[in-house]
């Protein structure tokens, strides 16, 4: 099946519009920004496209491109070197494919600017300093050229402008050159489910969870969004991976004995009691006595018979945190269908 024709997109008399896109790319993570100014000229005809690629910004996540792109596209607007006068528009018309940007820009001049930058539920809004950026300029605009920044949200990659700007900033996250890169603390997590909010439910319970990601919300919170992962095989959120805020400061790649509190709306880690070390040398010993690249089942097998029952799951989380330490464990995919992963570990001399 041939690939689908680019389809051409109507604008506006009178209007900027603005195509906007973010781009994110692993190892390591930065992202990238798309841009594509378009308009009609005085003849009535679209004019041609007035396009950026932004510098590549190391540590950032979606979210803060799809929201840093319509704040860089409307700093070039004011800029001066734009080929068009904004004083000869009505409105600037930004498109995206977000709807994270779409439906939160609204929220974020009605409500969360005005609350403190937290949502109704309670929780810390996230990315202010972006929200902020991007409230400020618009208000720049309406001051200097008495010009509205409307957003419309569009489908990516329909379309000949959208195709076109999502290029452009896979263009940006490849690019050799790198902007100020943003501060995120990033372990890989253990266990294998997707981080999903409110997967763990808040009851005030104590619990043992390891710290995959630490992102400190600044003014006005002032606190910390914990990404983490239970490590504690007695709970019944064992290798779940959610949410939570806290005032406490907790290390990525640490494992702790918390209490959450118990409020489902708002989850918070409340306190430490213990920071924990589990003996792993048991799952080690078994991996070694076997002596070459198995599943974590037989690891189990392993330790099963050596007389410490451990289920296949919980063996896998600790041989992953094993492999993550770097003490000799490696984690392989597996040639054999229907094992993901087999695990080896390094020979003494």
């Amino acid at each position: 099946m041939g690939r689908s024709k680019e389809v051409p997109e109507p604008l506006d008399d009178g209007v900027v519009t603005i195509f906007v896109d973010g781009s994110m790319r692993q190892s390591p993570r930065r992202g990238g920004i798309g841009i594509r100014f378009v308009w009609i000229d005085g003849d009535g005809n679209e004019s041609d496209p007035w396009d950026h690629a932004l510098e590549a910004t190391l540590g950032a996540n979606n979210q803060q491109m799809e929201l840093e792109a319509p704040y860089q596209a409307l700093r070039l607007a004011l800029s001066g070197r734009a080929p068009f006068e904004l004083d000869e528009f009505d409105k600037i018309e930004i498109r995206t494919d977000s709807q994270y940007v779409k439906e939160g820009v609204g929220r974020a001049i009605n409500y969360w600017s005005k609350n403190r930058w937290h949502t109704s539920d309670g929780n810390a809004v996230l990315n202010v300093p972006d929200w902020k950026n991007l409230l400020r300029i618009m208000r720049r605009l309406d001051d200097e050229h008495r010009l509205r920044v409307q957003f419309e949200w569009k489908k990516g990659k329909k379309g000949n402008h959208a195709v076109a700007v999502d290029q452009l900033a896979k263009q940006s996250s490849d690019s050799p050159l790198q902007r100020r890169p943003r501060p995120a603390s990033v372990r890989r997590k253990l266990s294998e489910a997707n981080a999903e909010a409110g997967s763990v439910g808040v009851e005030g319970q104590t619990m043992v969870i390891r710290i995959v990601e630490a992102r400190y919300l600044g003014p006005p919170h002032n606190r910390t969004r914990y990404r983490y992962e239970v490590v504690d095989e007695d709970s019944r959120y064992a290798g779940k991976v959610d949410f939570a805020e806290s005032d406490l400061g907790l290390k990525r790649g640490h494992s702790y004995r918390v209490t959450m509190n118990a409020t489902p709306a708002t989850p918070r880690i409340v306190d430490l009691i213990e920071e924990v070390e589990e003996d792993l040398s048991p799952v080690l010993e078994a991996l070694r006595s076997i002596g070459y690249p198995v599943s974590a089942r037989e690891v189990a097998e392993a330790l099963a018979e050596g007389g410490s029952e451990m289920k296949v799951d919980a063996v896998k989380r600790r041989l992953d945190r094993l492999a993550e330490e770097s003490v000799g464990v490696t984690r392989l995919r597996s040639a054999t269908r229907g094992r993901a992963y087999v695990y080896a570990i390094a020979v003494e001399d």
